[in-house]
């Protein structure tokens, strides 16, 4: 044992420290937390309200006169982690600064340099470590600094470590490596079932709760915040969180609803209902109910305490401070092994206190009723493409002139999509009833069936007149009008009409490799993966199935965006998105529509 443990518990500083999840782990471990900065309120009054004796600092550490290194006192363990936003592989918004992101991680180093500590630890994601690695060009990341300061930099799985989780996150700096916690991981269902009911009443409540992760912890069920309150699904959420799971256009399949017999998957900074990232429970305490987790069972599966308390003025803030936060038991291990070799004795029985309450402490117990935006995105594909090849329809095109009047354009300009590849490894083309014709031709020839005549006669025989304008099918599908015939029903419809042309998609594998589609599809990519190699997509096969697939939704498309009949017949049933539609005059019901001149011709094909 060293001089500094003789004297009492080893201190620690803890920059970006967030809601106090990496300091909670330290504090059950029995270190001191002396001192925290942060920049945002809620997570400054969140680690305020946890660690009453603790030198709480709000300021910007990018500005010296607010957050000066050289002023803050000399613990014997730094910790923190710089915001990842600006790093993660999952923000595709392009919300991340990247330069602000390596200037809050290159401030985190001078304060190593500044404090010499005797341990420092920096948490973030993964793929930080190569980010600095592209940029050793700059002063504060020279090949020096990072042989320095990362050459130890191990990731982490926080399940390991007593989590109900499966996170992956970076640790570098100068420490111990911690004590993994065993090989079974801690399954989501001792959360879901060890915390009440959140939609139960009160009479149907136990009067204690239990930490279903610190046993030593009970509180009355009055005291238990954010958690009572509805966070089930709709019919339209589940459905769009099953699509996206279970049919995505190009990412593996996930499992509808999320396995409680696993740890959780990774809880995010934002919550969301009916998306591919959403962490759906199936609950059958109450019937059968989709609901996603509250934000004290996000807590806990971050390894919180249910005592510990979150202050921010709304759920969204609430959710941001959790799902940033290190989880407290790997914080907790990293510690411990510290302790282990400054021949620290351990903690036995760390305490729990119950800290005071926020008074929003319970989000509204009423579900919102979601109205959609009017240019609401839509996205998804034809049932039966393969994951390697599928056949999509979205809302991203540019907005085509309306088809009854100069000057006025649709909301939206539907669109069909081929997507070759997989997970990161894809390419997304814009496909036009032209180049589609072209495609099953050459499948045609490989496989000695006649398609094109069948799928564009079936295709144009069933969809003319049926489908809406643009405009109105976009309307549908934001939820303003109650036209049956909207975006999923067109792929639907495109599904049966692929499987009465062929067979199937069981039945008509055969095709082409997508490399003799090259030349067709030169100049119509729109997207592609981060790891996108041309040579894999090439030697896809794009089957029979698909390709009339792509036929019977271009022909859906061509009518959406130029078409006049439906219009015709449903003149005072169109949506109206502007005042200059509102006032064109209904058609000539003897006037040659668009969709009939251009499309008898195809369905005449040889």
């Amino acid at each position: 044992m060293n001089e500094t443990s003789k004297k009492g518990p080893l201190t620690v500083g803890d920059l970006y420290c967030g809601a106090g999840g990496f300091s909670e782990g330290f504090r059950q471990a029995g270190f001191k937390i002396e001192w925290a900065v942060d920049n945002w309120r809620p997570a400054v009054e969140t680690f305020r309200k946890n660690f009453p004796g603790t030198n709480v600092i709000q300021g910007d550490i990018l500005e010296k006169k607010e957050v000066d290194p050289k002023s803050l006192e000399k613990v014997d363990i730094l910790i923190g982690g710089p915001p990842c936003t600006h790093f993660s592989l999952a923000n595709k918004g392009g919300n991340g600064d990247l330069k602000l992101g390596l200037s809050l991680v290159a401030r985190f180093i001078d304060a190593v340099e500044v404090l010499n500590p005797r341990y420092w630890i920096m948490e973030n994601v993964p793929n930080l470590k190569a980010i600095l690695e592209r940029h050793e060009d700059q002063k504060a990341f020279s090949k020096k600094r990072l042989e320095k300061f990362f050459e130890k930099a191990p990731v982490l799985r926080a399940e390991e470590y007593g989590v109900p989780q499966s996170r992956q996150r970076m640790f570098a700096g100068k420490f111990p490596e911690p004590l993994r916690m065993g090989d079974d991981p801690i399954p989501m269902s001792n959360i879901v079932v060890g915390l009440p009911n959140p939609l139960a009443d009160g009479q149907n409540l136990p009067g204690e709760v239990v930490d279903p992760l610190y046993n030593s912890i009970s509180l009355p069920t009055s005291r238990l915040t954010d958690h009572f309150y509805d966070t089930t699904l709709s019919r339209e959420q589940v459905k769009m969180a099953r699509r996206w799971k279970e049919h995505h256009p190009w990412y593996g399949k996930m499992s509808f609803p999320d396995s409680l017999k696993r740890p959780s998957r990774t809880i995010a900074a934002t919550a969301t209902k009916s998306s591919r990232a959403s962490i759906v429970i199936l609950d059958k305490r109450m019937g059968r109910k989709y609901r996603v987790p509250t934000l004290r069972e996000c807590a806990s599966l971050q390894g919180f305490p249910i005592t510990y308390q979150f202050w921010a003025s709304g759920p969204s803030d609430k959710q941001r401070l959790i799902g940033n936060s290190v989880p407290p038991p790997l914080a907790r291990s990293l510690a411990l092994a510290i302790a282990r070799a400054e021949g620290m004795p351990p903690l036995q029985s760390p305490d729990f206190p119950l800290r005071e309450s926020p008074t929003n402490s319970a989000p509204t117990r009423q579900r919102k009723t979601y109205v959609h935006p009017i240019r609401r995105p839509y996205e998804f594909s034809v049932e039966g493409t393969l994951p390697y090849c599928r056949v999509g329809l979205d809302n991203g095109g540019r907005h085509p002139a309306y088809p009854l009047g100069r000057g006025v354009h649709h909301l939206v300009g539907w669109r069909t999509v081929l997507f070759l590849g997989y997970a990161k490894d894809y390419a997304a083309f814009r496909v036009d009833l032209k180049t589609a014709l072209e495609i099953v031709k050459k499948i045609e020839g490989a496989i000695g069936e006649q398609l094109a005549k069948r799928a564009a006669k079936t295709a144009i025989s069933e969809l003319i007149g049926v489908i809406p304008d643009a405009t109105s099918l976009q309307a549908s599908w934001a939820g303003k009008t109650d036209l049956d015939e909207n975006p999923d029903w067109i792929l639907q419809k495109v599904a049966e009409i692929a499987e009465e042309v062929t067979g199937g998609p069981d039945r008509s594998r055969e095709g082409v490799k997508a490399s003799e589609l090259a030349r067709l599809l030169k100049g119509r990519r729109i997207a592609h993966g981060d790891e996108i190699d041309e040579r894999r997509w090439h030697n896809k096969n794009v089957d029979a199935y698909t390709a009339c697939s792509l036929l019977s939704l271009c022909v859906a498309v061509k009518l959406a965006n130029e078409g006049t009949q439906w219009l015709r017949r449903n003149w005072r049933n169109r949506y109206v998105a502007n005042p200059a539609m509102d006032s064109l005059q209904h058609p000539d019901d003897s006037s040659r529509s668009e969709d009939e001149s251009s499309l008898q011709s195809l369905a005449r094909i040889d």
